[in-house]
């Protein structure tokens, strides 16, 4: 019987999550913990249309906002001035432009 049980139960881990086995009366109880799912990652895109360059860039980043912050920083350091700045959802792009 308690073979079986933990066939079972180690069959569940790959989709549950791990467990902890309790002992009781009625005998192996398994409680399963959440499994962790990484946040799925996007590759997005940053277009730079400035007097001064013409840059396209990738990032792969879990969220719009990680990506946002990473292009922005990458403009800053990069010394690319006050650009305007715009995000397309259906393409996953940044445009930053200085209204050529």
């Amino acid at each position: 019987m308690q073979q079986t049980s933990v066939a079972v139960a180690d069959s569940l881990v790959a989709e549950y999550g791990e467990y902890n086995v309790v002992a009781n009366a009625d005998g192996l109880v398994y409680a399963f913990t959440e499994k962790e799912v990484a946040a799925e990652e996007q590759t997005y895109k940053l277009v730079v249309n400035s007097e001064d360059a013409q840059i396209t860039s990738e990032y792969t980043a879990s969220s719009v906002e990680l990506a946002g912050q990473y292009f922005r920083d990458y403009v800053n350091n990069n010394g690319l001035g006050d650009l305007e700045w715009s995000y397309d959802p259906a393409t996953y792009t940044f445009t930053a432009t200085d209204g050529l």
